[in-house]
């Protein structure tokens, strides 16, 4: 009857019987393992990211249990983002953080990642920053090219379109 604070451990223990003339024994091991997880699982720091606008990134994750519990992830993550699990075993876990904000992204945004060992878990908040790219205003060339025909003396009007993209992200 080990007591709870008994750590996971291994040992021996021999048991001899006897008729009065004759022993006999016999060696077997006892293991204790620990009731339930009494360890959280420790997920390393992520931190604040920070990408421009329709930049791509990726970012390591991982996380470790010293009850070498199998692991599962929780993320709440911008909807340009997303966790993919790269490696599981008793004890670990990686992923990767994708990051692919497309223009008209600029802003910050919260976000966390969670690990947890079915009853423990450990979660981190950060913010994903997106800088602002500002995009070149581009010229819309007629199908034919700028041609203008036009008398000596006389006046005329060559119209020209141009866009800035910038415009679709209300700015």
């Amino acid at each position: 009857a080990p007591p709870a604070s008994e750590p996971p451990s291994t040992t021996s223990m021999t048991i001899t019987l006897s008729d009065g003339q004759i022993p006999t024994s016999e060696t077997f091991s006892i293991t204790v393992f620990a009731i339930g997880n009494s360890n959280s699982p420790s997920l390393a720091a992520i931190g604040d990211q920070t990408l421009a606008e329709d930049e791509l990134g990726s970012v390591a994750v991982s996380a470790t249990d010293a009850d070498n519990d199998v692991m599962s992830w929780t993320v709440s993550l911008p909807g340009f983002a997303s966790l993919v699990p790269t490696g599981s075993a008793p004890g670990s876990a990686t992923a990767r953080l994708d990051l692919a904000p497309g223009f008209c992204a600029a802003g910050s945004y919260p976000a966390s990642i969670g690990v947890s060992d079915g009853s423990l878990s450990s979660t981190e908040s950060f913010a994903v920053n997106v800088t602002d790219v500002n995009r070149a205003p581009a010229w819309s060339v007629p199908s034919g090219g700028y041609t203008l025909l036009m008398d000596e003396g006389s006046t005329a009007d060559l119209p020209v379109v141009a866009s800035d993209p910038d415009q679709e992200c209300g700015t």
